[in-house]
C-alpha cells in the first residue's frame, strides 16, 4: 500500500515549534483509547532524551504524529500519537513545576503561558471524559500538580507523573550540577527533540495513513485497526451516499458517533477481564464457526469486502455478540432469570483453564434459542468441555469439536436432540468419558480440574433456593486425612500404604473458605495435621468460633464419627456417584467408549494414526506437558533421556536413569512409572505421542515396549516444547 496519491503535509517540527506555534492546539477525540502508558513506557520516553543530551546527538527523533486539520475548531483532531503527546504535555508539566519550586519561576511561567496554554486555551485537549481532571490537576497553572497523588485524576495520569518525578530525582543524585543541567536538558528537549506530523484533508486519509505505518497490525491490537477501518470505510460510505442520494444527505459526525457509540458498548462488555481482542476473536467464531487462519484483522477485512458489509452492519453484528457474552454475567438481568442450575453450569465453565466454551455460547444466545433451550445447551456443552478438560485434554483437542458445534449445530439453529447426539459422539470418539472417569477415580489432587470436580459436587449438594457463589482465590483444598501423619491418631488406623494410596482421592478432599478470626489462619491451615476429632471441631466452628463451613460437603462430615479407610472410600464412591448423576455418565456410556478403544487400538501402535502438522503437533505437547498430574513431571524426564542419545534407549535404560533422576524410590517403582507412561503413549487418543516417539512392540495388548526414540524430524520440536513449558 502507498499514501502518496494522498493529501498529506508532512511536516517535521521540534518540540518548541509543535506546540509553541500559532495554530498549535490539538484534541483527542472521545473514540480514542484511555491514556495508558505505564512505567517501562514512560521510563523509555525519558531515558531516550536524557540519553541522547548525554551524548550530545545533533537530533533526537521522538516519533510521528497524525492529525486532521480542523480550521472551524482552530485545532488538529489526534488520530495517532495521542500517548505521546499526552507525555510531551505530563513531562512539561512536571518540569514547570520543578523550575518553580528550585528558584525558576521565569521558565516555568513561560513553559505555562506558550507550552501549555496559550491566548487562554490550552494546548492539548484530551479525551472528554478524563478532560476537566486533566486540565485542573495538571495543566491549569504553576503548582498544579501539588497534591495529585490525592486528587481524582486517573491512575494512569498520576503514574506517569510520578514516575517522571521518579526519574528526575534519580538524575539529581547522579549530577554535581544538577539545577544547569536540567535546565540544558529542558532546552535540548525543545529545540532538538524531533516529531513528524503527517498531516490529512479527512478520518479515511488519515487511517489509510495510520493502517500503512502501524505495519498490518503488528504494533496495534486488532480491535484498534478495526475501529479505525471501519471509521474510514464509514466516511467512504457517507461520501458514496451522499452522491447518489443528495435530496437524503447522511452527517458523517452524527454516523460516527453512532457506530462509536457501539464500539464504547463493546469496550465496556469486554472490561478488565476480557481483552477487546478476545471477545473480538469470540465474536468471530461464534459467527463464522471457524478460527482465524494467521491475521484476524485481515480475515475480517477481507469478510468486509467480499460480502460488502458495511461499517454500520458489522459494528452492529461485533455488538450484539458483546450483548450476549454480557448475558452470561451475574450482573445481567438475562443471567439473574436463569435457573440455579443453569448458573451452578456457568460457574463451573468459569473454572475450565481455556475459553472454547464462550464462543459457542455467544453462538446460543445469537441463534435466539428460547431460555428453555438455552438452559439445555448449556448443560450439554457445560458437560463436553468439563468431561473434555477433566480427560486431560485443552484447547487444541476440544477446538475443533467447537466449530463444527458452532457452524453446523448452533448457528443453524438445530434441535436439542441433535445437538445432544453430536456432543455424545464427540465423547464417544474420543473416549472421554472413561478417561475422564479414570481421571477422577485416580488422584485428583493437584490436577488442574480438582477445584471443577468438588465445585461440581458442592453445587449438586444444594437446591435452588441457595445461589452459592464460591470465590476460588479464597478457597483451599483440605485433607482430612492429612498429607503428613503426624499425629498418632492417624498412624493406628491407616497404614502407610493406605495413606499414599487414598491421601489425595476425591473421597479425602473437600473445599474450605479462608478469613477467620484466629491470626487471620483459614480453617484450612488451622485444621493443617490435626487428629480427626480436632479437625472436626474446626470445621464445625466450635474452635475459632466462627461458625460452622458454608460448604455442605464439610457439614455432611457430621454423617462420618470417625475417618478410615473404609468411610473414605464410601464418601468417594458418594461422591463420584453424585457427579455421574449431574453429568449422566452411565455404565452403558463408559462400556461402549472401553469396547470401542479396544476394538479401535488395543495397546498397539496403529499405522492410521493422525498426521499432525509440525504447529498442531507442538500444540500438542505442550499441553500435554502442561497437565498439572502426577505423570506430567515423569514425561518430561522421559523425554529429556531420549533427547540425550541419538539412538533407541533400551527399557532397562530408562528405568536406570529415571531411578537416578529421581523418579521412584528404586529401580522397580521406576519401572511402574515407565510402564504407566508407556500406557500414556498408547492411548488411542495420545496419537499425538506416537507420531514423535518410536518404540519396539510384538504388538500383543499388554505386551512390554523397549528401545525407545524420539524420530530424529522431532527432536528440536520437542526440545522447543520442554523450553516452553520450562522456562
Amino acid at each position: 500500500m502507498t499514501i502518496s496519491y494522498m493529501k498529506i503535509q508532512p511536516l517535521e517540527k521540534n518540540i518548541k515549534s509543535l506546540i509553541g506555534d500559532q495554530s498549535s492546539y490539538f484534541s483527542i477525540p472521545d473514540y480514542q483509547r484511555s491514556y495508558r502508558w505505564g512505567e517501562e513506557n514512560i521510563n523509555d520516553f525519558w531515558n531516550d532524551i536524557v540519553t541522547a543530551y548525554d551524548n550530545h546527538e545533533e537530533n533526537y527523533f521522538l516519533g510521528s504524529l497524525i492529525l486532521i486539520s480542523r480550521p472551524s475548531n482552530n485545532d488538529f483532531e489526534v488520530v495517532d500519537g495521542q500517548q505521546r503527546l499526552t507525555t510531551i504535555m505530563i513531562f512539561l508539566a512536571v518540569l514547570r513545576d520543578h523550575f518553580a519550586k528550585n528558584g525558576k519561576r521565569d521558565i516555568a511561567e513561560k513553559i505555562q503561558n506558550e507550552f501549555i496554554r496559550k491566548d487562554g486555551k490550552y494546548r492539548l485537549q484530551v479525551r472528554p471524559e478524563d478532560r476537566s481532571n486533566f486540565e485542573d490537576h495538571i495543566l491549569r497553572d504553576v503548582s498544579s500538580l501539588d497534591g495529585i497523588e490525592n486528587s481524582s485524576l486517573g491512575p494512569t495520569f498520576i503514574n506517569a507523573i510520578r514516575f517522571i518525578r521518579e526519574n528526575i530525582k534519580q538524575k539529581e543524585n547522579e549530577v554535581k550540577d544538577f539545577t544547569e543541567y536540567l535546565n540544558d536538558l529542558y532546552s535540548f528537549f525543545m529545540d532538538k527533540t524531533l516529531v513528524v506530523s503527517l498531516i490529512a484533508e479527512d478520518l479515511s486519509s488519515a487511517y489509510t495513513i495510520f493502517e500503512t505505518i502501524n505495519h498490518r497490525g503488528e504494533e496495534l491490537e486488532t480491535d484498534e485497526l478495526l475501529k479505525n477501518y471501519l471509521l474510514k470505510r464509514l466516511q467512504e460510505e457517507v461520501t458514496k451516499h451522499n452522491r447518489q442520494h443528495p435530496q437524503a444527505m447522511k452527517n458523517f459526525e452524527e454516523e460516527k458517533q453512532m457506530l462509536l457509540s457501539g464500539y464504547k458498548f463493546i469496550k465496556g462488555v469486554a472490561g478488565e477481564n476480557l481483552k477487546m481482542q478476545e471477545l473480538l476473536r469470540h465474536h468471530w467464531t461464534a459467527m463464522t464457526g471457524t478460527k482465524p487462519r494467521k491475521n484476524l484483522y485481515k480475515e475480517i477485512i477481507n469478510y468486509i469486502k467480499g460480502q460488502n458489509i458495511s461499517s454500520d452492519d458489522f459494528i452492529k453484528e461485533w455488538k450484539w455478540s458483546g450483548e450476549c457474552y454480557a448475558s452470561l454475567s451475574k450482573e445481567n438481568d438475562y443471567y439473574r432469570s436463569l435457573s440455579f442450575q443453569a448458573k451452578n453450569n456457568l460457574k463451573c465453565l468459569r473454572l475450565i483453564s481455556h475459553t472454547e466454551w464462550i464462543p459457542a455460547l455467544i453462538a446460543t444466545r445469537r441463534s435466539k434459542y428460547g431460555k428453555e433451550d438455552f438452559e439445555k445447551i448449556l448443560a450439554l456443552t457445560e458437560r463436553m468441555y468439563s468431561l473434555f478438560w477433566i480427560a486431560g485434554y485443552g484447547a487444541t483437542k476440544v477446538k475443533n469439536p467447537t466449530l463444527t458445534l458452532i457452524r453446523d449445530y448452533l448457528n443453524k439453529n438445530r434441535t436439542i436432540d441433535e445437538i445432544k447426539k453430536f456432543i455424545d459422539t464427540i465423547l464417544r470418539k474420543n473416549r472421554v468419558v472413561s478417561r475422564a472417569q479414570e481421571a477422577i477415580v485416580g488422584e485428583c489432587y493437584g490436577s488442574p480440574w480438582c477445584r471443577l470436580v468438588l465445585a461440581k459436587y458442592e453445587y449438586s449438594l444444594t437446591d435452588g433456593s441457595i445461589d452459592k457463589e464460591i470465590d476460588f482465590e479464597k478457597t483451599q483444598i483440605e485433607h482430612i486425612l492429612p498429607q503428613t501423619m503426624n499425629d498418632e491418631t492417624w498412624k493406628n488406623v491407616f497404614s502407610e500404604d493406605e495413606h499414599e494410596k487414598m491421601i489425595n482421592t476425591v473421597g479425602n478432599l473437600a473445599l474450605l473458605i479462608g478469613g477467620v478470626k484466629e491470626k487471620n489462619k483459614s480453617k484450612n491451615q488451622s485444621a493443617s495435621n490435626k487428629s480427626y476429632e480436632e479437625k472436626k471441631s474446626i470445621y464445625f466452628g466450635e474452635t475459632l468460633k466462627d461458625g460452622v463451613s458454608a460448604f455442605q460437603m464439610v457439614q455432611d462430615l457430621k454423617d462420618y464419627p470417625e475417618w478410615n479407610p473404609k468411610n473414605l472410600e464410601d464418601r468417594g464412591e458418594k461422591i463420584i456417584s453424585k457427579i455421574d448423576q449431574e453429568w449422566e455418565i452411565t455404565e452403558d456410556e463408559k462400556n461402549q467408549e472401553m469396547s470401542t478403544s479396544r476394538s479401535d487400538n488395543g495397546d498397539t501402535q496403529r499405522e492410521e494414526d493422525s498426521e499432525y502438522s509440525e504447529t498442531d503437533l507442538k500444540d500438542l505437547l505442550i499441553e500435554t506437558l502442561q497437565r498439572e498430574t502426577p505423570l506430567t513431571p515423569r514425561i518430561i524426564k522421559f523425554l529429556e533421556i531420549l533427547l540425550s542419545e541419538s539412538r533407541p534407549i533400551s527399557r532397562d535404560e530408562i528405568k536406570e536413569r529415571l531411578f537416578d533422576l529421581g523418579i521412584g524410590r528404586d529401580v522397580g517403582q521406576s519401572g511402574h512409572f515407565l510402564s504407566n507412561i508407556s500406557q500414556y503413549i498408547t492411548k488411542n487418543d495420545n496419537d499425538h505421542m506416537r507420531q514423535i516417539i518410536s518404540f519396539e512392540s510384538d504388538g500383543s495388548v499388554g505386551s512390554l515396549k523397549d528401545n525407545y526414540a524420539i524420530i530424529g524430524q522431532y527432536r528440536d520440536l520437542v526440545k522447543d516444547a520442554l523450553d516452553a513449558v520450562q522456562s
